[in-house]
């Protein structure tokens, strides 16, 4: 049986489970946070960089989404730059959060 073919009785208990599963990724630690002007990933506590994913701290949600609303990049917390190669003209964000490789298991 795929998802395609289920009873529709059954759809209200898998988007029960998946928005479970959506709500408990906010609360659990596994967002990892980026810093884009160090090149490297933020450690647990705020306790520095590393360049390994596997040593990077891990984050709730909450956590991640206020360290990235409070970098800042020389006291912006946005910078206007232009790609070199284009003369394309974006905004870039010092630090932002992904979820980490374990999240999606």
């Amino acid at each position: 049986m795929t998802i395609e073919t289920l009873p529709g009785d059954q759809w209200p208990a898998i988007a029960a489970a998946a928005v479970k599963h959506q709500i408990r990724q906010l609360d659990t630690p596994v967002w990892l946070v980026w810093s884009n002007q160090r090149g490297m990933w933020w450690r647990a506590d705020h306790t520095g960089y590393t360049q390994y994913v596997e040593e990077a701290g891990r984050y709730t949600h909450a956590e991640a989404a206020k360290i990235v609303a409070q970098a800042t990049c020389d006291g912006q917390l946005q910078r206007h730059r232009t790609d070199p190669y284009t003369g394309v003209e974006y905004i870039g964000l010092d630090e932002f959060a992904v979820l980490a490789p374990e999240a999606s298991a």
